[in-house]
């Protein structure tokens, strides 16, 4: 029988119920293109692909960074209102 690690957990907006789920980060610049760019090399394990679309992103167009960073800036803000008590914690 295993025992819960911790009797607090964090919840979303609702606060209704506890639930033990972590509140993932909102998707960075680079997270939101490798999503979008993931889908033209199927069959690539995720080492390779992550290698493959970080050249890719290196090498993109100051504007098309942009235009995800405009993106990511949005998912942000989408995140805050969905999850207003949110504070990125890293684990030690």
């Amino acid at each position: 029988m295993s025992t819960p690690k911790s009797s607090t957990c964090k919840t979303a907006s609702s606060g209704s119920s506890c639930s033990p789920k972590k509140i993932p980060r909102p998707p960075n610049s680079f997270l939101i293109y490798r999503k979008e760019h993931a889908k033209a090399y199927k069959g690539l394990v995720a080492t390779e692909l992550s290698s493959k679309l970080a050249e890719a992103w290196n090498n993109e167009t100051p504007e098309c960074r942009a235009h995800y960073a405009r993106l990511a800036d949005k998912a942000k803000k989408e995140h805050a209102i969905k999850y207003p008590n949110y504070k990125f914690t890293p684990i030690k």
